[in-house]
């Protein structure tokens, strides 16, 4: 019985020992499991970091690129507007040619380097923007210098009824004279065509009469007297240094009259001024091409006086 007693003890103790093995390797597993699980979580939660962090790159990136395209594309009228051709600039004006006066539609349709001038015409008529020449761009010393009568600078400003730039070439001619001849740089077209409306060199259709060229440039230091129309009498004045101021009537130069100025000779031809025209001026004349074509001609000199009273100055802006 001790004997037995002794076994059923023993296997009694050895059955707790088991269990509780086995608890213990439960509990392990359990806890390695929990462990395994946490570890799996935050690996993840890792992941989803990173994708998150890389879809807020990503879209980052082309939120800033959506931005940039934005402004692009808001930048592109402005680029166009910089950028209008002639041709697009005269589509516009004819589009709206109800706002334009018929003589200013006509400078367009006769001369296409005066678009840029028509185009602003709107915004700038009325104006004068400057009272003086300059010595930089306008001026060569011992040449006659090559005025526009449409250049913004002064082209809108008014003479009589009409602008200069339509009507002010016997203003823009006398203001080429005067430059040349004096040196004096604080007369533009503008001033003559000011001088010339106040005096009474214009007449009720907006013509300039040919006693401007004769007498109104004596103020500011010139005067002009008729020579007679022959190759041999304007070569020899050309090459004494003075300016020949001539009205002309239809052909290259205009469709009714206008004023240009001869300036020298080179090459055996002719080189006009034309205060209407860039491209004529470019060129040289054959006397026999010009002759048929003018109808008076000035030889334009200095003017002796007193100094004194030589020239009251003027300036106009408006």
């Amino acid at each position: 019985m001790i004997t037995a007693g002794v076994i059923c003890v023993a296997l009694i103790c050895t059955q707790e020992i088991i269990e509780h093995a086995a608890v213990a390797e439960t509990d392990a597993f359990a806890e390695s499991y929990a462990d395994s699980e946490q570890l799996a979580e935050i690996s993840k939660e890792s992941e989803t970091n990173v994708l998150q962090d890389t879809e807020q790159s990503e879209y980052t990136e082309e939120t800033e690129a959506s931005e940039s395209k934005r402004m692009e594309t808001q930048a592109v009228p402005e680029t166009e507007v910089l950028e209008k051709t002639s041709e697009e600039k005269r589509n516009e004006v004819l589009a709206n040619r109800y706002r334009y006066p018929e003589k200013i539609l006509g400078m367009m349709d006769k001369n296409m380097e005066t678009v840029d001038f028509v185009y602003d015409y709107l915004e700038k008529r009325g104006h004068v923007y400057t009272s003086q020449l300059d010595l930089d761009k306008d001026i060569k010393p011992g040449e006659i210098p090559l005025l526009i009568q449409w250049d913004e600078r002064w082209g809108y400003g008014q003479y009589g009824e009409n602008i200069v730039a339509t009507s002010g070439c016997g203003p823009t001619c006398m203001a080429m004279v005067i430059a040349g001849l004096t040196g004096n740089t604080t007369v533009t077209p503008y001033t003559l065509a000011v001088y010339s409306e106040e005096h009474g060199y214009l007449t009720d259709d907006g013509n300039t009469i040919w006693s401007f060229i004769t007498e109104g440039g004596k103020e500011f230091g010139v005067q002009g007297q008729t020579i007679s129309l022959n190759e041999e009498t304007v070569t020899e004045t050309l090459m004494e240094g003075n300016p020949i101021i001539c009205s002309v009537g239809p052909g290259d130069f205009t469709d009714n009259g206008h004023f240009i100025v001869l300036v020298g000779c080179k090459d055996g031809k002719i080189k006009v001024n034309d205060p209407y025209s860039y491209a004529n001026s470019e060129k040289l004349w054959e006397f026999e091409v010009l002759q048929p074509q003018i109808k008076n001609l000035w030889k334009m000199s200095k003017y002796e006086t007193d100094e004194a009273n030589l020239f009251e100055k003027h300036v106009f802006l408006e």
